[in-house]
């Protein structure tokens, strides 16, 4: 069966979203193995406010998947769904034959799903700041 653009377009789009996907655990696993050497930095917004940003916690729940370790769900584990789900939409579109292109195009969903991932990371986080800042 040939393939016409449209669905090399799609399977390159799928590939990409996988990849985005697996960058956080590929990169969880270097701080797994370097044992969290490079990686310690300050928050600005923890510094600021003294709570937790989105993001706090997320480099060392990935760091723990990596090692399997079921730690990573007193970190930021929002993330590690997040990306587990990139992988595996990505896939379906790669390979099923799927499409995100009309998903896309409506011109706030890129902005309601990025801002609504951000408000569960930050959740998550505020409910593990005693584990992510001990």
């Amino acid at each position: 069966m040939d393939a016409g653009p449209d669905t090399a377009h799609d399977r390159r789009d799928g590939l990409l979203l996988a990849a985005a996907g697996l960058a956080p655990f590929a990169m969880g696993g270097i701080y797994a193995a370097t044992g969290g050497d490079g990686f310690d930095s300050v928050c600005p917004f923890h510094e600021v406010t003294g709570l937790p940003c989105p993001l706090c916690g997320g480099t060392r729940a990935f760091g723990l998947v990596a090692q399997a370790d079921p730690g990573f769900l007193h970190f930021n584990f929002f993330w590690v769904i997040a990306a587990t789900a990139l992988v595996l939409a990505g896939l379906a579109v790669a390979f099923t034959g799927l499409s995100f292109r009309g998903f896309w195009s409506r011109a706030r969903t890129p902005l309601l799903l990025i801002g609504g991932a951000m408000l569960l990371g930050w959740i998550t986080a505020l409910a593990n700041q005693g584990s992510i800042f001990a």
